[in-house]
């Protein structure tokens, strides 16, 4: 196995680890063994748990960045309802990386906790700047920042409810109740998109 390869897997492994039990269960013992290697493998790729946990947090931040940057690439021309659509989409492909930030309880390493403030800090930009930008002063909204981290509280909540069973929490009825709740908070009719069936 590469060092590249070798890396992935460790990090794979830890991160199913958090996944199913929390960052307590993942020791650096506890992946070793499950890699079949020694602890001396893990501190030649990470320098040891702080910097193993750093790296899977590292590589979650950028995953969920990613699927974030492109559901609300083209903001402007579409709804709220279709931008949470596109996240619930993203959440459904990955849903170990979304556990880890909106699941998992708040005991993780210090680094998991200034990712997640990284991360919303610059989604509500993006929807301030975007609130903010009517076409006229009687669409605008008169508190932006306020009503982005309301929206940023209700859409987390709809992701924490779709990890939690989808089953039951379904596409229609989180997008439908969100719909209801985003449209007064933008203080204008929401931006039509396309219509979704899912």
């Amino acid at each position: 196995m590469s060092a590249p390869q070798r890396r992935e897997q460790l990090l794979d492994l830890c991160a199913r680890i958090v996944d199913v039990e929390g960052f307590h269960a993942a020791t650096l013992d506890r992946v070793a063994n499950d890699a079949g290697v020694s602890r001396t493998v893990l501190y030649q790729h990470f320098g040891g748990l702080d910097g193993l946990f750093d790296a899977v947090i590292e590589r979650a931040t950028d995953r969920a960045g990613e699927a974030l940057t492109a559901a609300t690439a083209d903001w402007s021309a579409v709804s709220p309802v279709e931008a949470m659509a596109r996240v619930l989409d993203a959440v459904d492909a990955d849903p170990a990386t979304w556990r880890m930030f909106l699941v998992l309880p708040p005991a993780g390493p210090p680094a998991l906790a200034e990712a997640l403030e990284r991360a919303r800090a610059e989604i509500r930009r993006y929807v301030i700047e975007t609130l903010g930008g009517g076409v006229s002063e009687t669409d605008s909204v008169s508190d932006p920042d306020l009503a982005a981290r309301l929206m940023q509280a209700v859409a987390d909540e709809l992701v924490r409810l779709r990890l939690a069973d989808p089953a039951i929490f379904t596409h229609e009825r989180l997008l439908d109740q969100y719909g209801a709740m985003v449209k007064p908070l933008m203080g204008r009719p929401a931006r039509r998109g396309s219509k979704r069936t899912t």
